[in-house]
């Protein structure tokens, strides 16, 4: 993607500077395996000289790639020739994990501390998936109460009007004293 524009800028003799300006927005690139496999021998041939290779070869736009093409190469003897977003996990971690988080209390967290993976998302996907009936659903025990305003405004005209304690007024109203503080905002 390619944009123009005019940026104005003080100048350094008091004055107003025209410049166009050309912005170009980098779009993820995608290296075939050729392309990654002659990077890797070429960062290989420079002794590792990350931005030696990166500045002959115009790619990749960051050593992070580079090192992990390397990494790759170095551990499989090749470069896959095209990535999948495969499960990370097996089929069996993925049950252990649902089995654990089921048998030990259904709690998430203890569970990604205790078996030191997945993330809690990761787990709570898969607890949806294999077991959607069992995960423990947060429930609030306190039931919300709705006080009608002709029973809120008697009440905070009496606290302000200091005829008693904060603790006696609401007691008289069967409420709280901080929700009597509530209603007064």
């Amino acid at each position: 993607m390619l944009r123009l524009f005019f940026v104005k800028q003080k100048s350094q003799k008091g004055g107003v500077d025209e410049k166009l300006v050309i912005l170009i927005k980098k779009e993820q690139a995608v290296y075939s395996p050729e392309d990654r496999l002659k990077a890797v021998q070429l960062l290989i041939k420079y002794d590792f000289a990350y931005t030696t290779v990166i500045q002959k070869l115009g790619y990749p736009s960051s050593v992070k790639s580079l090192n992990s093409w390397f990494a790759e190469y170095h551990c499989h003897g090749e470069l896959q020739k095209k990535y999948s977003n495969y499960n990370f996990y097996s089929d069996h971690e993925r049950q252990n994990a649902v089995a654990y988080y089921l048998e030990h209390g259904r709690s998430i967290s203890q569970t990604c501390r205790k078996l030191g993976y997945p993330s809690r998302t990761t787990l709570d996907n898969w607890i949806n998936e294999l077991a959607p009936d069992e995960k423990k659903r947060c429930r609030s025990s306190n039931t919300v109460i709705s006080y009608p305003q002709n029973m809120k405004e008697p009440a905070v005209m009496e606290l302000c009007s200091r005829n008693g304690t904060a603790d006696t007024i609401a007691e008289s109203y069967g409420i709280q004293r901080g929700t009597l503080y509530n209603w007064r905002r």
